[in-house]
């Protein structure tokens, strides 16, 4: 029994730290694929980040928006506030300024 455990333990230690080692090499290899990843998905976000909006914006079948803004006692203000509303570039914008009974002008 001594000649059997003299001759499978050096083998099973060697196979454990190349196990070890291939684990190692294997994980270290993923870390370097997922930092490129990362690296390569932020390049590219940086790069393609006003595209989304102006491929948007430049669409004719963008949805509609309808903003509604209330006008209740806002006659200080409610010309630049619509004035500001209209300025939105949005190809499908409807701005709809509700006044249900307000005391000023």
């Amino acid at each position: 029994m001594d000649s059997f455990s003299e001759y499978v333990v050096p083998i099973l230690v060697r196979m454990e730290w190349a196990s070890l080692l291939y684990f190692v090499i294997v994980n270290s290899l993923y870390a370097v694929l997922l930092i490129s990843a990362c690296w390569e998905m932020v390049q590219h976000q940086l790069k393609t980040r006003g595209e989304n909006l102006s491929r948007v914006l430049g669409s004719g079948v963008a949805p509609s928006i309808s903003v509604l803004a209330p006008a209740y006692d806002e006659a200080t203000t409610i010309t630049e506030s619509v004035t500001a509303l209209m300025a939105i570039s949005y190809p499908n914008l409807e701005v709809i300024v509700v006044n249900d009974g307000s005391r000023d002008e």
